[in-house]
């Protein structure tokens, strides 16, 4: 089962954000995460900018990129951090409060 969050920036994207709305939104908005849970931990993954694409919205932060566990949650000051893909598109904490921190973080930086 999959769960959608939306998380605005300053440009203040469509509220409430589900799988049709997703579709819909325009390249510019890039503040939309979506939580997905796996084994032991929920994946903040950030969506595309449209049906096929591989560019993101918004990717997770290129500092954490390639970087795990207690390293990754050194870096970011969050806990639980399991990793963060190299290409930024997804990454993981064992806590739904992590995995949303991260997105939130993720918000603020480049």
């Amino acid at each position: 089962m999959r769960s959608w969050a939306n998380f605005s920036l300053p440009c203040r994207g469509p509220q409430g954000c589900n799988r049709t709305d997703c579709a819909s939104l325009q390249p510019s908005v890039s503040s939309v995460y979506e939580f997905t849970p796996h084994r032991l931990c929920l994946l903040p993954q950030a969506v595309s900018v449209g049906p096929g694409s591989f560019e993101n919205r918004r990717s997770l932060p290129a500092a954490w990129r390639g970087v795990r566990d207690d390293a990754l949650s050194e870096l970011c000051g969050i806990p639980g951090c399991v990793f963060v893909h190299a290409g930024g598109f997804i990454g993981g904490n064992k806590t739904l409060e992590g995995a949303m921190e991260m997105a939130r973080q993720a918000l603020t930086l480049d």
